[in-house]
């Protein structure tokens, strides 16, 4: 489309949150397959549990002919992608600012380990 916006892949909606299994799913049969390895720089155990998840939900929906099921896949795929998001969003955080008290904590045996 000239002049419109480029038209986004599957990748793009997975990292946006915006896959819509609804609206998006024929992206899971389009000629591009997701990376193999995860796109977040150092993916946690989890990222990589769930990446691996998403190829292999993608591999499915290639290789099915049912709509019925390749639905159920698609709406797999908008499930685990969030879940894949959610991963990714844990892995940022730093747990001294979630948890009250904790780098209080830290600090506190930071000073005992010096003084010993």
């Amino acid at each position: 489309m000239p002049g419109g916006r480029p038209q986004k892949m599957l990748l793009d909606h997975v990292l946006e949150g915006t896959f819509r299994p609804r609206e998006h799913g024929s992206y899971l049969a389009g000629a591009l397959e997701l990376p193999i390895k995860p796109p977040h720089s150092d993916p946690s155990p989890a990222q990589a549990r769930l990446w691996a998840r998403l190829r292999d939900l993608q591999h499915e929906y290639r290789s099915e002919e049912s709509v019925e099921q390749r639905h159920d896949l698609s709406l797999e795929f908008g499930r685990t992608s969030a879940e894949y998001l959610e991963a990714a969003a844990r892995s940022r955080r730093d747990p001294t600012k979630e948890l009250d008290g904790l780098s209080e904590i830290l600090a506190v045996n930071r000073r005992a380990r010096k003084v010993a």
